[in-house]
Protein backbone atom coordinates (compact mmCIF):
# COMPACT_ATOMS: atom_id res chain seq x y z
CA UNK A 1 0.00 0.00 0.00
CA UNK A 2 1.28 3.44 -0.94
CA UNK A 3 2.36 5.60 2.00
CA UNK A 4 -0.39 8.20 2.64
CA UNK A 5 2.19 11.00 2.92
CA UNK A 6 3.62 10.16 -0.51
CA UNK A 7 0.11 9.85 -1.96
CA UNK A 8 -0.78 13.31 -0.64
CA UNK A 9 2.48 14.73 -2.00
CA UNK A 10 1.77 13.22 -5.45
CA UNK A 11 -1.81 14.55 -5.39
CA UNK A 12 -0.51 18.07 -4.63
CA UNK A 13 2.08 17.75 -7.40
CA UNK A 14 -0.56 16.67 -9.94
CA UNK A 15 -2.94 19.41 -8.80
CA UNK A 16 -0.31 22.11 -9.26
CA UNK A 17 0.94 20.81 -12.63
CA UNK A 18 -2.00 19.09 -14.35
CA UNK A 19 -3.45 20.79 -17.42
CA UNK A 20 -6.67 18.94 -18.28
CA UNK A 21 -7.93 18.86 -21.83
CA UNK A 22 -10.70 21.43 -22.14
CA UNK A 23 -12.16 22.82 -25.31
CA UNK A 24 -13.69 26.24 -24.97
CA UNK A 25 -17.00 26.98 -26.68
CA UNK A 26 -15.19 29.29 -29.11
CA UNK A 27 -12.62 26.64 -30.04
CA UNK A 28 -15.41 24.07 -30.40
CA UNK A 29 -17.15 26.43 -32.82
CA UNK A 30 -13.95 26.96 -34.77
CA UNK A 31 -13.28 23.23 -34.97
CA UNK A 32 -16.79 22.48 -36.20
CA UNK A 33 -17.50 25.45 -38.45
CA UNK A 34 -17.91 24.91 -42.18
CA UNK A 35 -14.89 25.19 -44.47
CA UNK A 36 -16.27 28.43 -45.95
CA UNK A 37 -16.39 30.09 -42.52
CA UNK A 38 -13.07 28.70 -41.35
CA UNK A 39 -10.10 31.02 -41.66
CA UNK A 40 -6.84 29.59 -40.29
CA UNK A 41 -5.33 32.99 -39.46
CA UNK A 42 -8.22 33.82 -37.11
CA UNK A 43 -7.78 30.53 -35.28
CA UNK A 44 -4.03 30.90 -34.88
CA UNK A 45 -2.78 34.53 -34.93
CA UNK A 46 0.65 33.34 -33.77
CA UNK A 47 1.21 31.64 -37.12
CA UNK A 48 -0.14 34.52 -39.22
CA UNK A 49 3.26 36.25 -39.75
CA UNK A 50 4.73 32.93 -40.90
CA UNK A 51 1.86 32.28 -43.28
CA UNK A 52 2.09 35.81 -44.66
CA UNK A 53 5.67 35.12 -45.78
CA UNK A 54 4.48 32.30 -48.07
CA UNK A 55 2.52 32.63 -51.28
CA UNK A 56 0.50 29.42 -51.36
CA UNK A 57 -0.30 29.85 -55.06
CA UNK A 58 3.34 30.31 -56.02
CA UNK A 59 3.92 27.97 -58.97
CA UNK A 60 7.72 28.02 -58.83
CA UNK A 61 8.03 25.96 -55.63
CA UNK A 62 10.70 23.36 -56.29
CA UNK A 63 11.24 20.33 -54.13
CA UNK A 64 14.46 19.51 -56.01
CA UNK A 65 16.16 22.37 -54.14
CA UNK A 66 15.02 20.86 -50.86
CA UNK A 67 16.49 17.41 -51.62
CA UNK A 68 20.02 18.50 -50.83
CA UNK A 69 18.90 20.25 -47.65
CA UNK A 70 17.00 17.14 -46.55
CA UNK A 71 19.97 14.91 -47.37
CA UNK A 72 22.21 17.20 -45.33
CA UNK A 73 19.83 17.03 -42.36
CA UNK A 74 19.64 13.23 -42.59
CA UNK A 75 23.43 13.01 -42.38
CA UNK A 76 23.19 14.66 -38.96
CA UNK A 77 20.36 12.43 -37.71
CA UNK A 78 20.40 11.44 -34.04
CA UNK A 79 20.95 7.88 -32.88
CA UNK A 80 17.85 5.72 -32.65
CA UNK A 81 16.46 4.41 -29.38
CA UNK A 82 18.43 1.15 -29.32
CA UNK A 83 21.78 2.84 -29.97
CA UNK A 84 21.05 5.61 -27.45
CA UNK A 85 19.98 3.01 -24.87
CA UNK A 86 23.18 0.99 -25.33
CA UNK A 87 25.31 4.12 -24.99
CA UNK A 88 23.49 5.05 -21.76
CA UNK A 89 23.93 1.53 -20.36
CA UNK A 90 27.66 1.78 -21.03
CA UNK A 91 27.81 5.26 -19.52
CA UNK A 92 26.07 4.05 -16.36
CA UNK A 93 28.43 1.04 -16.26
CA UNK A 94 25.59 -1.49 -16.27
CA UNK A 95 25.26 -4.64 -18.28
CA UNK A 96 22.31 -5.28 -20.58
CA UNK A 97 20.64 -7.94 -18.43
CA UNK A 98 20.95 -5.84 -15.28
CA UNK A 99 19.35 -2.90 -17.10
CA UNK A 100 16.32 -4.64 -18.56
CA UNK A 101 15.68 -6.52 -15.31
CA UNK A 102 15.92 -3.31 -13.29
CA UNK A 103 13.51 -1.73 -15.81
CA UNK A 104 11.08 -4.64 -15.31
CA UNK A 105 11.17 -5.27 -19.07
CA UNK A 106 10.91 -8.77 -20.50
CA UNK A 107 13.73 -10.51 -22.37
CA UNK A 108 11.44 -10.66 -25.41
CA UNK A 109 10.96 -6.88 -25.44
CA UNK A 110 14.72 -6.41 -25.02
CA UNK A 111 15.29 -8.73 -27.98
CA UNK A 112 12.86 -6.76 -30.14
CA UNK A 113 14.52 -3.45 -29.23
CA UNK A 114 17.97 -4.78 -30.09
CA UNK A 115 17.13 -6.82 -33.19
CA UNK A 116 14.11 -5.36 -34.98
CA UNK A 117 15.24 -2.30 -36.90
CA UNK A 118 11.85 -0.55 -36.98
CA UNK A 119 10.66 -1.62 -33.53
CA UNK A 120 9.23 1.29 -31.55
CA UNK A 121 8.93 0.56 -27.83
CA UNK A 122 5.99 1.91 -25.88
CA UNK A 123 6.34 5.10 -23.88
CA UNK A 124 6.03 3.02 -20.69
CA UNK A 125 8.98 0.87 -21.76
CA UNK A 126 11.15 3.89 -22.56
CA UNK A 127 10.30 5.44 -19.20
CA UNK A 128 11.06 2.14 -17.43
CA UNK A 129 14.56 2.22 -18.94
CA UNK A 130 14.98 5.88 -17.97
CA UNK A 131 14.10 5.00 -14.35
CA UNK A 132 16.37 1.93 -14.36
CA UNK A 133 19.27 4.01 -15.66
CA UNK A 134 18.69 6.75 -13.09
CA UNK A 135 18.29 9.45 -15.72
CA UNK A 136 17.42 12.99 -14.69
CA UNK A 137 14.48 14.83 -16.25
CA UNK A 138 16.33 16.29 -19.26
CA UNK A 139 18.03 12.94 -19.99
CA UNK A 140 14.65 11.21 -19.75
CA UNK A 141 13.08 13.68 -22.17
CA UNK A 142 16.01 13.17 -24.57
CA UNK A 143 15.58 9.38 -24.43
CA UNK A 144 11.83 9.76 -25.02
CA UNK A 145 12.49 11.98 -28.03
CA UNK A 146 14.45 9.20 -29.78
CA UNK A 147 11.13 7.44 -30.38
CA UNK A 148 8.95 10.53 -30.72
CA UNK A 149 7.53 10.73 -27.20
CA UNK A 150 7.47 13.54 -24.65
CA UNK A 151 6.31 14.15 -21.10
CA UNK A 152 3.11 16.16 -20.95
CA UNK A 153 1.42 18.24 -18.27
CA UNK A 154 -1.91 16.97 -19.59
CA UNK A 155 -1.17 13.38 -18.53
CA UNK A 156 -1.43 12.23 -14.92
CA UNK A 157 0.79 9.27 -15.80
CA UNK A 158 3.51 11.62 -17.05
CA UNK A 159 3.21 13.87 -14.00
CA UNK A 160 3.58 10.95 -11.61
CA UNK A 161 6.71 9.80 -13.48
CA UNK A 162 8.05 13.35 -13.47
CA UNK A 163 7.36 13.62 -9.74
CA UNK A 164 9.44 10.53 -8.97
CA UNK A 165 12.28 11.57 -11.29
CA UNK A 166 12.45 14.99 -9.65
CA UNK A 167 12.44 13.33 -6.20
CA UNK A 168 15.30 11.04 -7.29
CA UNK A 169 13.24 7.89 -6.66
CA UNK A 170 14.46 5.06 -8.89
CA UNK A 171 12.63 2.04 -7.46
CA UNK A 172 10.37 0.97 -10.31
CA UNK A 173 8.17 -1.07 -7.97
CA UNK A 174 7.45 1.95 -5.73
CA UNK A 175 6.68 4.00 -8.83
CA UNK A 176 4.39 1.27 -10.14
CA UNK A 177 2.64 1.17 -6.76
CA UNK A 178 1.91 4.90 -7.05
CA UNK A 179 0.80 4.55 -10.68
CA UNK A 180 -1.55 1.73 -9.66
CA UNK A 181 -2.92 3.83 -6.78
CA UNK A 182 -3.83 6.59 -9.26
CA UNK A 183 -5.33 4.13 -11.81
CA UNK A 184 -2.48 4.55 -14.31
CA UNK A 185 -0.62 1.96 -16.40
CA UNK A 186 2.48 0.50 -14.77
CA UNK A 187 6.04 0.68 -16.09
CA UNK A 188 7.82 -2.29 -17.62
CA UNK A 189 6.02 -5.54 -18.37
Amino acid sequence: MLNSEIKLDIEKYIESNYVPEKISAMRFYKLHSSADEFEFRKVSPVIEPVLASYDINDSDISFADDKSAIAEMLEKIDDNFAVTLLKLIDLKEMDDVECYKKANVSKQTWYKIMNEKDYKPSKNTVLAFAIALGLDLSETERLLSTVGYALSKSSKFDLIIKYFIEKGERDIFKINEALFEFDQACLGV
